[in-house]
């Protein structure tokens, strides 16, 4: 049975900006913008199994951005990886801005995703002696 899936190609990519990440944590998805400001006119299914990874493109074959759902690694170097694309100049995935998906401040985050915050115990609820 055929799949839906393009063959992964080596694509080699030259970056204008640093990458923009958007990340939805509760299904493990990862948006990589490589272009912004220009429509898709075509996406690409790279691969469907083990994680779902497709890639964006203009009308003009460019690609705008990488999308994984299920993703594991959310470095922008390794989601890219995974859609067999090479960013070029390979400095500016060290200057990559993360963010959450659809939040509009996700273009200007400028740090990796951080490990998760401690959570701080609850204060004490006052007892019904206490407020009698």
């Amino acid at each position: 049975m055929k799949t839906a899936t393009a063959k992964i190609l080596a694509r080699i990519v030259r970056a204008e900006r640093p990458p923009v990440v958007q990340i939805d944590t509760s299904v493990s998805a990862a948006y990589v913008q490589l272009a912004a400001g220009t429509k898709v006119a075509r996406t690409e299914v790279v691969a469907l199994k083990p994680r779902l990874v497709t890639i964006d493109l203009d009308t003009a074959g460019r690609v705008l951005g990488v999308e994984v759902i299920g993703a594991q690694d959310l470095a922008a170097e390794s989601l890219l990886q995974l859609a067999g694309i090479t960013l070029t100049p390979r400095r500016v995935l060290a200057q990559a801005r993360y963010g959450p998906l659809g939040a509009p401040g996700a273009a200007t985050a400028r740090r990796a995703p951080a490990k998760p915050a401690r959570r701080q115990p609850a204060a004490a609820l006052p007892t019904e002696a206490d407020t009698t």
